[in-house]
Formats: C-alpha cells, sequence, structure tokens
C-alpha cells in the first residue's frame, strides 16, 4: 500500500513537471487525486511554529522581578543606623559636671579658716553684755593692733568716770576669747519734775562677752587667778573689785573656785551645800552656785572654760535677795590659766 502511494506520489509530480514545461494551462482541467488531501496535510508540519511559543521563555522576566532585591533598598532602611544619632545623645556624659558638685570637698574649709579678732569681736553685741538696761548707753570700739576695748557713749551727755575697765581676753595665740571689766558714767537729762532743771543718773556695769565657739573642756589639771566687778542693786554708784583663785580636775572634770569681795565677802562654787565644786561639761559648759561662809546659797555662776588649752574660765555672777536686807548684786568674772 506504501508503495502503491509513494508510485502515485512520484507519477503526479512527473506529469505535474510536464504540464508546466509545455506552457500550457491544465488549471481548468485540474483533479483532485484521492490523495491530495494526505498531501495537503503536510503543511502541519509548518505548525511546528508552536515552538514560538516558546517565549514564554520569556515571561521569565520573572527573573527581572528579581528587582525584589531592588527591594534591598530596605538596606537602605538601614539608616535606622544614622538613627544612632542617640549616641548623640550620650551628651548626657555632659551631665556628669555633677561632678562640679564635688566642691563638697570645699565644704571642709568649714573646719579651718579661724576667725581673725575683728570678725570675733564684730560677733557680740559690745554693749556690755547681759548686765546692760533696756536702754543702750554704750558701744564699745576694738583695737586689734593694740588688743584695747575703747568705750564709746550713745547719748551726748554722759560722763564717765575715770574708774572704769574693759580688756580683751585673749588665748596663748593672742586670739580673742572676748571681753571683761566695767564701766561707771553720769547721764544728764532734763528734770521732768522741774522744767529748766537737770538731773543727774549714775550707772556702773559689770562687762562680759565671750565667744561661745571656743569654749571646751579641758584635758589637763590647771590652776586658775583671776579677779570679778560686782555691783550692789542699792549701790549702784559703786563698782566693787573682789579675787579669784580656783583648780581643774581633769580627772574629775570639775572645777573648784573661790571668791573674796571688796567687803571680805568670801564664796565658794558648788554644786549643792555638801559637794564642793562643779562639773564641767564636755562642751566646757559651767553652772553652779555660790555658798557664802555661813554655807548659805548666794550668787549663780553661769559661764564656761574658753581656749584650746584652758586659758581662761569666764561667767556671769546674780544674786537675786528678796529679804529685808535687799542685798541683791551682779558681776562678772575671770581668771587664767596659771
Amino acid at each position: 500500500m506504501l508503495n502503491k502511494f509513494t508510485l502515485t506520489l512520484l507519477s503526479t509530480i512527473v506529469l505535474t513537471a510536464c504540464g508546466s514545461s509545455g506552457g500550457s494551462s491544465n488549471t481548468p482541467q485540474e483533479k483532485h487525486s484521492p490523495n491530495d488531501g494526505l498531501a495537503k496535510s503536510l503543511p502541519k508540519t509548518d505548525v511546528t511554529p508552536k515552538t514560538d511559543v516558546t517565549p514564554k521563555t520569556d515571561v521569565t522576566p520573572k527573573t527581572d522581578v528579581t528587582p525584589k532585591t531592588d527591594v534591598t533598598p530596605k538596606t537602605d532602611v538601614t539608616p535606622k543606623t544614622d538613627v544612632t544619632p542617640k549616641t548623640d545623645v550620650t551628651p548626657k556624659t555632659d551631665v556628669t559636671p555633677k561632678t562640679d558638685v564635688t566642691p563638697k570637698t570645699d565644704v571642709t574649709p568649714k573646719t579651718e579658716q579661724p576667725k581673725t579678732n575683728a570678725e570675733i569681736f564684730d560677733s557680740f553685741n559690745r554693749d556690755g553684755g547681759k548686765f546692760t538696761s533696756s536702754k543702750k548707753w554704750i558701744s564699745l570700739k576694738f583695737d586689734d593692733e593694740n588688743k584695747n576695748i575703747q568705750v564709746l557713749p550713745l547719748y551726748e551727755k554722759i560722763a564717765f568716770s575715770e574708774d572704769q575697765e574693759v580688756k580683751a581676753l585673749l588665748d596663748n595665740s593672742g586670739q580673742l576669747l572676748g571681753y571683761f571689766g566695767y564701766t561707771s558714767f553720769s547721764h544728764i537729762e532734763p528734770n521732768i519734775n522741774n522744767p529748766g532743771d537737770e538731773s543727774v543718773t549714775h550707772y556702773s556695769l559689770p562687762m562680759l562677752e565671750m565667744d561661745k565657739a571656743q569654749m571646751m573642756r579641758p584635758l589637763n589639771n590647771i590652776n586658775y587667778v583671776g579677779s570679778f566687778y560686782y555691783v550692789y542693786d542699792n549701790e549702784a554708784v559703786i563698782a566693787l573689785t573682789g579675787r579669784v583663785s580656783g583648780n581643774y580636775s581633769a580627772k574629775e572634770k570639775r572645777l573648784f573656785l573661790n571668791l573674796f569681795g571688796q567687803y571680805n565677802e568670801s564664796w565658794e562654787l558648788k554644786e549643792n551645800g555638801l559637794k564642793r565644786g562643779v562639773e564641767v561639761k564636755e562642751n566646757g559648759e559651767i553652772f553652779g552656785q555660790l555658798y557664802d561662809d555661813k554655807r548659805k546659797p548666794n550668787a549663780t555662776f553661769d559661764g564656761g572654760i574658753y581656749g584650746k588649752n584652758g586659758e581662761i574660765v569666764a561667767g556671769t555672777l546674780e544674786y537675786e535677795d528678796h529679804t529685808i536686807e535687799k542685798s541683791s548684786w551682779k558681776g562678772v568674772l575671770e581668771a587664767k590659766a596659771q
């Protein structure tokens, strides 16, 4: 069957070739062989262009889709690392100037620079101290060079008597501890009962002011010798002077003092009528009472021991007598270490 088909195909091709070479057209007589359908089916081989459909491979531009890798600009998002300027926030380290707060170490100088004598004196009232009256009559001026104290009147018509003494109390290094003394003066003023006349009033003031910051209890035994000035209220014009002697016992931490007045008065400093001497507190403070030679309580003593080496004992004396005798008195005391 195949050979027969082949022979038929060859004969057809030969006839066709001959016809064309003759130059005559036989097309009107064109006949269709039963095998023409088969021959026509051959062009199906041209259908192979289906292979052109392969452009699907062009779809590969999906590989272009890889620009997703371009999406990587997310890596540009890394500018988050730029956000690191938080590191600029580190200027918190600049906050360290707190270290400047260390000047607390500068606070230490408080334990140091001692006050000058002028500064110590300026810290006083400079009006005589405890026993000045409600009316201020005088003011005191300190001469640091000569260590002298001058008494100045606050009113025009004040006349000072020659009977007065005020002195600076110093430690062994020359530092001012306080002042001690008395002054007497007269004040002239109009007589309210007789217009045109003047009245004269006489005053005697025991004076004492001490720097409490320099009060302290001694570490060693010390003997003291000094004086006291005092005035009886019923004899205010007259300032009296007495002597003081005593000693401090480091073992007992007690001070023993004896006072002898200008009128032959005699007193001893005690805590009570049975126990001699008085306790000296750790800060150097002293408080006790004087007992007379009849063992009767008299003036109170309020004072202390001053100076790095316990150079000065100083304090005020005051007695209020509510008996008929009215023998109230007040005074100031100072005694130096020997």
